[in-house]
């Protein structure tokens, strides 16, 4: 046996084997010398130091075993079985100890120091789907699995109501005189509170502040089971509601009412001051008295679809009495607490009951169709998104399993070529169970390092995924890493290790060892082996498959979705929002003049080519609108089968100012909407071919049912002056229902959005609203300037973020699937070296290799995209509520996906195809 340049250390060591009894040294000897010899120049040490050191173990292990075999010998013990020496084995035992445990990790540690290129390939593709999935994961956690930051949150229970004789009316508040019954009957429910928002104004010595206020019932605060920072919370004792009649008095002067202060309103605005419970604070143009501080972070989560701010500053009692409230819908949300030992399922019951007796008791509910709709409250917070993140988490599920089939492929290359070293050591005596238990060590070493790694991509994939997360992606501020999360990383590095090590660890260690050590330098084949590496590429260019046409669905939705004209013009427009305080401006007239003013004086603005006023802006879910029924002049509009429209405001010039189309007539004027006028309004052509299909609709008349901001509405007669084009304010999506537009001045409610276009520089313009406010009235402040292209943009945020991290995951499976397959084909090419170069002597064309080469590749490509594609059609459904205009089976997104697949699979197999084609066919032979 030649041990090469270190021949002389192999032969030191076959001398040292003196000391086991000569039947040992005949029966095993030159097989302990040969895997000396093997390990020696595994190691490749350099320095004769080295090796010196190495040999003195090696010695020192072989006398120590030799005089223990003698000793048991004349002890009676039989020894005359394979004597291993550590040197060899790396072990004493055949059970895993802790001194085995530590010798396995130093020893792996010692051969990544050797192969520290290969493993920082395989530690990299481990760190990125370990790192990605976790921080997908803390999304996933944050936003649908960390509970409620409230007392008992799974107590808690959202009640609304359904008006199912109202076509997309949407979930309603319920209001005052119905909470009350609902609290009555339900005696599986503690408590039962409401609230509501309005964005409103605070003034004090530094000026005109933009805050929002909540308006809370009495239980409203049991319910969530919150305390005061500082101060006292609200009592029923502080609440002395006003009448209805004193509301809409202009000369009433209310007194001051109690306001809870969020701790965030207290610190920046008041300086965290002690001293400021007990003193009063000018909101919504009324006296508040400030009882207490809620406490640091507080809010109120809340479904998306009940126009709950996310930020409320201050917190009073509804200044109306419950009893007064409309029957029926109201505005907010009631949530309630579940009573000890009660279950959902009795209180929804008891709900239920007491909504069939309201409709029939009472004749509004009856034509509305009242029902009652319950749901956990963190079911409603999270809404639409528990869908999109499971989407999200699924795919980089996907993404971190193709990384562990290619890791597990390229240990299957590195097992195979370890196989003659493990024959050796199963001749001197190794369990295959030790084998494997080293095996799986060292996946587990390179999975810990792999998790540690993907740890840091984490923490800043974390970040990136925050902070380009659409804004309506709800409790992205708690989202961060922590135990749980790091718990995940656990885990999954235990599953990704026990993955991508048991395969190799059971294939390279099923070797005859007789074979492979009288085999001529060469690596068995491991049929076993083969066939697992071809199943797991398979199924990575499955698993390929799902991603991109997932990736495609999307790309082809947002195509679709970016396609859709919203009825208006955003380039060049920008809008400030504004409100009035309720007290000051309770009056419309007072209210139309103010905003009358405001629009001349923004017109005359330099560059501002239009100006105009609405209730709220497109996109933004903000805005006073309502669903009212219409009909022909003179019609009864009341009666339960009336057609029913959307209603918005707009103000003369909005039009030009939002830059919708006008299709004929004009738009409205500055006498629109006022008293003594007769009422005109503007229609979209939506309903223009609905109620004027063959006719010409301006000039013609519509009986209409408008709502008020303050007070009853009214029904009345309009002329329609205008048609326009139909202008979309919920979603791309989904068109809006048939609008009438009606004149600002016929409502004007206290908050509203100033449009302008034209202006060169928005920050400027916005800076001269702001001078042409403090002229009219110091206590209106303007805020939140907007361009009317960011919220456009905003709008399709959702589906923009899932496309982007989609195609991002669809192009790291493809990178990986391709070098799987590179790698299965190239040591396919190494494995059949000697058979093609026989092939070549004997005459075959060197075309014909290369392309057998390429049908094995293709056939396994083959056989992944038609398992991926089928893949693809049973898990599409999936993606539904995420795509537009675009069906979760498209042929052509799916056809594309799987061409896409072929052309990476064979290109992926063309280099090493090209290599098997221009061997040498004497040196091929040769290399066997």
């Amino acid at each position: 046996m030649s041990g090469g340049r270190h021949a002389w250390a192999v032969w030191a060591y076959r001398a040292s084997l003196i000391a086991f009894p000569v039947d040992v040294r005949r029966a095993h000897g030159e097989e302990m010398a040969s895997a000396f010899a093997h390990l020696l120049r595994a190691r490749e040490i350099q320095r004769p130091v080295g090796v010196i050191r190495f040999l003195a173990r090696g010695i020192a292990d072989s006398v120590a075993e030799g005089v223990r075999e003698r000793a048991r010998r004349a002890t009676g013990t039989d020894g005359r079985r394979p004597v291993r020496s550590r040197a060899v084995t790396g072990n004493d035992e055949e059970g895993m100890m802790w001194s085995d445990l530590k010798d396995d990790v130093l020893f792996t540690l010692r051969g990544f120091g050797r192969s520290s290129g290969a493993n920082l390939v395989l530690i990299l593709t481990l760190a990125l789907g370990i790192g990605a999935s976790t921080a997908v994961f803390s999304v996933l956690q944050g936003v649908l699995l960390r509970p409620l930051p409230y007392e008992e949150p799974g107590e808690l229970i959202t009640v609304r109501h359904e008006v199912t004789a109202i076509p997309n009316a949407g979930l309603q508040g319920i209001p005052g005189p119905d909470l009350l019954d609902y609290i009555d009957g339900t005696p599986s429910i503690e408590h039962l509170g409401s609230v509501f928002t309005l964005e409103t104004n605070l003034n004090d010595d530094r000026g005109a502040a933009r805050v929002t206020i909540g308006w809370v019932t009495p239980d409203f605060f049991d319910v969530l089971g919150v305390h005061a920072a500082a101060g006292r919370m609200l009592q029923r004792s502080d609440w002395t509601p006003r009448t209805r009649a004193q509301m809409e008095d202009p000369t009433f002067a209310p007194p001051p009412m109690p306001v809870m202060l969020s701790h965030e309103l207290w610190s920046d605005r008041f300086g965290a001051d002690p001293d400021l419970l007990g003193r009063s604070v000018t909101i919504n143009g009324t006296q508040m008295t400030v009882l207490g501080i809620m406490p640091v972070g507080f809010k109120v989560f809340a479904p998306a679809d009940a126009s709950i701010s996310p930020r409320i500053d201050a917190f009073s009692y509804m200044p109306l009495p419950m009893t007064e409230g409309q029957r029926g819908a109201g505005q907010g949300l009631a949530i309630a607490r579940l009573s000890d030992g009660a279950d959902v399922e009795q209180a929804v019951s008891e709900l239920e009951q007491v909504a069939a007796t309201l409709v029939e008791r009472h004749e509004r509910h009856a034509r509305l169709g009242t029902r009652v709709v319950t749901a956990p409250l963190l079911d409603g917070v999270v809404g639409q998104a528990r869908t999109f993140l499971w989407v999200l988490f699924g795919a980089i599920a996907v993404v971190l399993l193709i990384a562990v089939l290619n890791v597990a492929n390229l240990l299957l290359v590195r097992a195979r070529h370890r196989q003659q070293e493990f024959a050796v050591r199963i001749t001197l005596g190794v369990g295959r169970g030790r084998l494997i238990r080293q095996l799986l060590t060292e996946s587990a070493v390179l999975a810990s390092l792999g998790a540690t790694a993907g740890l840091a991509v984490a923490w800043v994939g974390v970040d990136v995924l925050v902070s380009f997360a659409p804004a309506d992606l709800p409790r992205l501020d708690t989202v961060h890493i922590d135990s749980g999360v790091l718990l995940f990383t656990a885990l999954t590095s235990s599953v990704a290790a026990l993955m991508f090590g048991v395969a190799p660890a059971l294939s390279s260690t099923s070797v005859d060892p007789a074979s492979m050590l009288h085999a001529r330098g060469g690596v068995g084949s491991g049929r076993f082996g083969v066939r697992v590496r071809q199943g797991m590429i398979v199924g990575e260019i499955a698993l390929s498959v799902l991603l991109v046409a997932g990736a495609g669905l999307l790309l082809r939705s947002f195509g679709e979705l970016a396609s859709v004209e919203p009825g208006y013009e955003p380039s060049g427009a920008v809008a400030v929002e504004l409100a009035l305080p309720f007290f000051t401006y309770r009056g419309l007239e007072s209210r139309q003049a103010f905003f009358q003013e405001l629009i001349e004086e923004a017109s005359s603005i330099p560059g501002v080519t239009a100006a105009g006023i609405a209730p709220g802006l497109p996109f933004t879910a903000r805005g006073y609108a309502w669903n009212g029924a219409y009909g022909d002049a003179g019609s009864d509009v009341t009666r339960d089968d009336a057609a029913r429209a959307q209603y918005r405001g707009a103000s003369p010039g909005f039009f030009e100012a939002l830059g919708a189309t006008l299709v004929d007539g004009r738009a409205f004027t500055s006498t629109d909407g006022l008293a003594g006028t007769e009422l005109a309004v503007v229609i979209d052509t939506r309903m223009a071919e609905i109620h004027w299909p063959e006719g010409v609709a301006v000039g013609g008349s519509l009986a209409v049912q408008l709502g008020a901001y303050i007070g009853p509405g009214r029904v009345t007669t309009a002329r329609v002056v205008g048609v326009v084009e139909p202008v979309r304010y919920a979603s791309l999506a989904e068109a809006e229902p048939p609008t009438i537009w009606v004149p600002f001045n016929e409502t004007a409610p206290l908050e509203a959005a100033l449009v302008l276009r034209g202006p060169g520089d928005p920050v400027a313009a916005a800076a001269e609203v702001r001078r042409i406010l403090r002229e009219i009235d110091p206590s209106a402040p303007v805020y939140a300037l907007r361009r009317l292209e960011d919220d456009l943009r905003a709008s399709t945020s959702r589906t923009r973020y899932a496309m982007l991290l989609m195609v991002v995951f669809a192009l790291s499976a493809l990178t990986l699937a391709a070098v799987g397959l590179y790698g299965v084909v190239a040591s396919s090419v190494q494995r059949r070296t000697r058979e093609i170069g026989v092939r070549i002597a004997l005459g075959a064309l060197r075309r014909n290799i290369g392309s057998m080469v390429l049908k094995e590749a293709a056939r396994l490509a083959a056989v992944g995209v038609a398992a991926g594609v089928l893949g693809a059609l049973i898990t599409g459904p999936v993606l539904g509520t995420l795509l537009y205009q675009v069906a979760p089976s498209d042929p052509l997104t799916l056809t594309l996906s799987a061409a896409v697949l072929g052309a990476v699979a064979l290109f992926a197999a063309w280099l090493p195809a090209t290599r098997a084609s221009r061997l040498d066919p004497v040196h091929a032979i040769r290399s066997e």
